[in-house]
């Protein structure tokens, strides 16, 4: 097992690939974050206790979507095919890798 992880800067495209993926049975969760370097750039110039304030008011920021999917050896090439079939010409950035995973438990009666 092993978790796989993508980013796209493009929303659009992105949001097909989450599609996609879910017509193939393939799970996961979203995540919607922004970039380390916007991160460096613009969250030390809040105050901590008010920084909540000025994200209420200036709620833009630098957006990438991260989407987190745990596959098999079979449905990582499933998953890989697919996001590489939408994102084929894709002018923004966007990033895929995995991790291995070593242990795995299901929670509760499903």
């Amino acid at each position: 097992m092993e978790l796989l992880f993508v980013t796209m800067d493009d929303t659009n495209l992105f949001m097909k690939a989450l599609i996609e993926l879910q017509k193939k049975q393939l799970k996961g969760i979203a995540l919607p974050s922004h970039s380390l370097r916007y991160a460096i750039e613009h969250e030390h110039e809040h105050v901590p206790v008010f920084g909540f304030l000025t994200k209420m008011f200036h709620p833009e920021y630098e957006k990438v979507n991260t989407m987190v999917v745990l596959v098999n050896e079979e449905q990582y090439q499933i998953a890989v095919d697919t996001i590489k079939s939408i994102t084929e010409g894709m002018k923004s950035e966007g990033h895929m890798f995995t991790m291995p995973i070593s242990k795995y438990e299901t929670l509760g009666d499903k």
